[in-house]
C-alpha cells in the first residue's frame, strides 16, 4: 500500500507511522512537495492513502471523488458524523490533531496578532470556523515547545 504525504517528517508522515506502529501495519511511504501534489496523486490514483486535513478532503468526499475511512481524533467529527473514529475502527491509540501557526518576522509580532486576534473574532469567520469543525486555541511559545515531543516518541499523541 502506497501513503503519500505533504513530505518527510510532516504532521501527515508522522500520523502514518504512528498509525502503522499502532495498527501492526506497514506501507511506503511516497513523500510529496506539499499538500496539493499529494492530494492530486491521491485523487489520480497514483498513491493508496493519505492522512488529510478534514477540512481538505471534504469537497472532494462530497464530489464522491475521496473516500475518508475514519477520522483520527477522539470523538467522530460534527462536519462528518457518519465517519468513524480509528478507535471505532479497531485501531487504538492513533488521536492525532491538525493544527496550524502563524508565522512572521519577528518585528511584526504585536501589530500582527492585534490583527490576527481581531480577525478571527468577526462573527463571520466566528461562523465559518464552526461550520468546518475548527478551534481555536492561543499556546504561548515557551510553553508549548517541545510539549507533545515525548508523547510522540513514546508513540503517544495525548499530552493528557
Amino acid at each position: 500500500m502506497t501513503f503519500a504525504s505533504s513530505g518527510s517528517g510532516s504532521s501527515d508522515h508522522l500520523t502514518a507511522a504512528l498509525f502503522w506502529q499502532k495498527s501492526g501495519t506497514s506501507g511506503l511511504h511516497v513523500p510529496y512537495k506539499g499538500g496539493a501534489p499529494a492530494i492530486t496523486d491521491l485523487l489520480g490514483g497514483q498513491v493508496d492513502v493519505s492522512f488529510v486535513n478534514i477540512n481538505t478532503a471534504l469537497p472532494y468526499m462530497k464530489a464522491g471523488k475521496l473516500k475518508v475511512l475514519a477520522v483520527t481524533g477522539e470523538r467522530r467529527s460534527p462536519i462528518l458524523p457518519q465517519v468513524p473514529t480509528l478507535d471505532e475502527a479497531g485501531v487504538r491509540g492513533v488521536d492525532v490533531y491538525s493544527w496550524q501557526a502563524f508565522a512572521a518576522p519577528k518585528g511584526l509580532k504585536t501589530k500582527l496578532h492585534s490583527a490576527i486576534v481581531s480577525a478571527v473574532n468577526e462573527p463571520d469567520i466566528k461562523a465559518k470556523r464552526s461550520s468546518r469543525d475548527l478551534k481555536l486555541s492561543a499556546i504561548r511559545r515557551k510553553s508549548s515547545r517541545n510539549s507533545r515531543l515525548p508523547n510522540w516518541h513514546a508513540g503517544k499523541t495525548s499530552s493528557k
